[in-house]
Order: structure tokens, then sequence, then C-alpha cells
């Protein structure tokens, strides 16, 4: 099955993958990816983004945050809709969420860095450097 999923992915061609890197160099900001969690759980104008990122201890100014959208916006990860005076911004593909959330869940886990194999017993782990002997 394995072999199969590599196959797949080879047979995108280079254009597939080209599409995926730009795709993670736009999410390759703290704020850019911040936004696009807020986004997850709605539609949200500047100001709202602005105040939910302060909440989490990430005081972004408006500027600053719309600099980072039009990023977003450009890569075709949110798009916008007007609600009066104020611009709306949206995930086009809550995909792109699912793998930032994904991400953050990765980056939070303690493993074994590289993974253990028979060979690899008393491989450094990536968090604490330490061994895992056992």
């Amino acid at each position: 099955m394995a072999g199969t999923d590599q196959r797949r992915i080879s047979d995108g061609g280079d254009g597939a993958l080209s599409q995926v890197v730009e795709l993670f160099k736009a999410l390759s900001s703290p704020i850019r990816l911040a936004a696009v969690v807020e986004l997850g759980a709605g539609p949200r104008c500047v100001h709202e983004l602005s105040e939910a990122l302060g909440a989490t201890g990430r005081d972004v100014s408006q500027p600053l945050l719309s600099q980072h959208l039009k990023v977003l916006r450009n890569a075709g990860v949110v798009t916008t809709t007007r609600r009066a005076t104020e611009v709306v911004y949206h995930l086009v593909d809550h995909h792109v969420a699912h793998i930032v959330r994904d991400a953050i869940r990765h980056s939070q886990e303690d493993q074994p860095w590289p993974p253990s194999t028979p060979s690899t017993a008393t491989a450094p782990t990536r968090a604490t450097g330490t061994s895992t002997e056992g």
C-alpha cells in the first residue's frame, strides 16, 4: 500500500509538488498559521481576527495582519466577502485548517527521532536529545 501512495504522489508530477511548496510557503509564518486556525472556526473580519489572536497572546496589529491575510489570499487559502463596510475572510477549503491542526498536534508529540527500528534502538529523541535505550 505504501508503494501505491508513493506512486500516486509521484504521478502528480512537479506541478503538483510545486503547488504544495507554494501552499507551505504561504503557511510558513506563525501569524498566518494562527489566522488559519482561527478561520477554521468560522469567517472573521480583520479586527475580529486581531482580537482573537490577541486573546491567545499573539498581539498583531490590523495592518500587519492584513498583509499576512493578503499572502494567504494570493495563495488561494482564503477568500473574502463584504459585510457592510468590513471585509470578511473565509477559508477556501477546510483541508488547510486540518493540515495546520495536524501539524500543530504532530509538533507537540514527544516521539523518538529518528523513529526507532531494530538497528537504531539507541537513537536520540527529537524533543529532549536523550537516548531511547530500553
